[in-house]
């Protein structure tokens, strides 16, 4: 039986150069066979994999990684691609700082469209740094609300400082790396698992669960 051979488009790291003709030669070596009926497409390691099923209608489904409970889930073509393409940067499996689908965070569940099922039960890690706020900017801020400040220039400048030093006493590398989950924990956006101040610690997090659940009898 021939196998359907994607040596010259895959790079070094286990994604494709090119997903969308991934898809149509996936789609082209069902074909060629009566007996076939689907296709799995291997991801990096940790990442899952994307798989063709084609009876009439192609349908492309994508499994959530290191065995979490989502099982297979369906997602569309272009989604199919954005995998194949590495378009999901991973660091052991876990996505970092992605790209996510337009209101995903402002969507009830059960009103998901098709780019956002593919996060089911997929954690994530989303990065944020320090970045003060000028007296101006707060003023300005409060003054779309309207509001005035509460607070003079310089005891917003104390403020500022007071909460520099609380955020780099947790995250002393100035960088927080939150880990997040779409999971149903939240009814109309990702459940916030946990923040932490390394990398290391983040995707351990991502891969064990959040410390709450863990703490469960």
């Amino acid at each position: 039986m021939t196998e359907l051979n994607l040596n010259d488009i895959r790079d070094g790291d286990g994604y494709y150069r090119d997903g969308l003709e991934v898809l149509s030669r996936a789609l082209t070596w069902i074909r060629a066979d009566d007996a076939r009926d689907e296709c799995e497409i291997p991801l990096p390691d940790g990442v899952g994999s994307v798989v063709i099923i084609h009876a009439g209608i192609p349908a492309y489904w994508t499994d959530a990684p290191d065995g979490k409970p989502s099982s297979f889930h369906e997602i569309t073509a272009g989604s199919a691609v954005d995998l194949l393409e590495g378009g999901l940067k991973q660091f052991d499996g876990v996505p970092v700082d992605p790209k996510l689908p337009e209101n995903f965070d402002d969507t009830p569940n059960d009103e998901r469209p098709d780019n956002h099922q593919v996060w089911w039960y997929r954690p994530f890690i989303v990065t944020d740094r320090w970045e003060p706020e000028t007296w101006e900017q707060y003023r300005d801020r409060l003054a779309g609300y309207g509001s005035e400040p509460d607070h003079s220039p310089e005891e917003w400048a104390q403020m500022q400082a007071q909460q520099e030093r609380g955020w780099y006493e947790h995250f002393p590398s100035g960088v927080r790396y939150d880990v997040r989950c779409l999971d149903g924990g939240a009814w109309d956006r990702s459940t916030w698992w946990g923040s932490f101040g390394t990398l290391e610690e983040a995707i351990q997090c991502a891969h064990s669960g959040p410390a709450y659940r863990q703490a469960r009898p």
